[in-house]
């Protein structure tokens, strides 16, 4: 009996991990067709990766200084050997072509690629972890299943304008250290923030998550409004040091698009996608003083300053800037059917 339990489990996490990696390499094609990663001639992917790129995008160095670090242990006979294949593949030449990739970097490109889809993996899973645990749902395969493809299948509605190197790894990460929080997992929560600092300036969005997580759901401690202060020590430090390695780049710290996105909200060319975006947005804060602390704590200090962010560094309908806050927007939604189902079986019946 214990075996046929062994067996039936195994078989449950291989089809598990097939509808991940589906749905992930799904997610990745639409990714790299959308917007591709060299659509904005500031900031290819080669530029990234050679660390030439416009300042602010080249601080966000997290994939592109591990594609450069792993092409450099990597004998070049290897690599120009994968680059002559595709040379000699009119398929594979087609490919690049389309995307706009050079050939001649096709093993940077075939690293890049695994990486992301790595990142959608784990985002897929860990989200999915997240949502069954604040929601508190039951822990089975076929739950986490369905969460997985679920929030991987929400993801193509970010594509929008640019698809950027950083874009899954700060998906993975961001969603990842609220696993942790909501977990009450200080070192892997640090260890991950420490990895997001690199990645993306948005990660200090989770210091004051931490914080109130942490004292909230615990006896308060100074302890942790020290490691508070520090966490945002190391945020600054990374700045300073990425500010100072591509000093001598073009660009500036930071863009501002306030007149444009000003302009933008005064005319109607917001598109209908708003019209979607505006009902998961009523979908969350449905029976807001029911939904988890967890989440309430999380999108009153991702949400907001996103948005404040977006209308004055970003283009306010670009999708993408608003990924932090992706899977609590998720969870809150689906939290609030859940309450609805809820409401409707209690209803006396006419």
């Amino acid at each position: 009996m214990m075996f046929l339990r062994k067996r039936a489990h195994l078989l449950e996490q291989i089809v598990y991990f097939f509808f991940l990696f589906a749905c992930s390499s799904i997610v990745l094609v639409l990714f790299l067709r959308h917007g591709g990663v060299n659509n904005d001639k500031r900031f290819t992917f080669t530029d990234m990766v050679n660390g030439t790129a416009y300042k602010p995008f080249v601080y966000r160095t997290l994939l592109p200084s591990t594609v450069r670090i792993i092409s450099a242990i990597t004998p070049a006979e290897a690599q120009r050997a994968l680059s002559f294949a595709v040379d000699r593949n009119q398929d594979l030449e087609r490919i690049f072509e389309n995307l706009r990739w050079k050939t001649s970097a096709a093993y940077e490109y075939a690293v890049m690629s695994l990486l992301m889809l790595m990142s959608f993996i784990a985002f897929g899973h860990y989200a999915a972890k997240l949502t069954m645990k604040v929601c508190g749902m039951e822990q089975s395969m076929f739950t986490q299943t369905l969460m997985s493809t679920a929030v991987l299948m929400g993801v193509p509605l970010f594509f929008k304008y640019n698809s950027n190197p950083y874009d899954p790894p700060q998906l993975f990460l961001f969603t990842l250290a609220l696993y942790f929080l909501s977990g009450l997992e200080l070192w892997p929560f640090v260890i991950t923030f420490a990895a997001a600092c690199i990645n993306k300036e948005t990660a200090i969005l989770l210091i004051p998550i931490f914080l109130l997580t942490f004292t909230g759901r615990q006896n308060f401690s100074r302890k942790y409004v020290w490691i508070s202060l520090l966490l945002g020590g190391y945020y600054i430090l990374v700045k300073l040091l990425l500010a100072y390695v591509f000093r001598a780049n073009a660009g500036g710290f930071v863009e501002l698009h306030l007149v444009g996105n000003v302009l933008l909200l005064e005319s109607t060319s917001m598109e209908s996608p708003i019209s979607i975006w505006m009902i998961l947005l009523m979908l969350s804060l449905y029976g807001w003083n029911d939904k988890p602390q967890f989440y309430r704590t999380s999108f009153l200090f991702i949400f907001p300053p996103l948005l404040l962010l977006a209308l004055f560094f970003g283009n306010i309908n670009e999708w993408r800037i608003y990924y932090e806050v992706y899977p609590i927007v998720f969870g809150m939604v689906l939290h609030s059917i859940l309450r609805m189902k809820r409401e409707l079986a209690l209803k006396p019946q006419e």
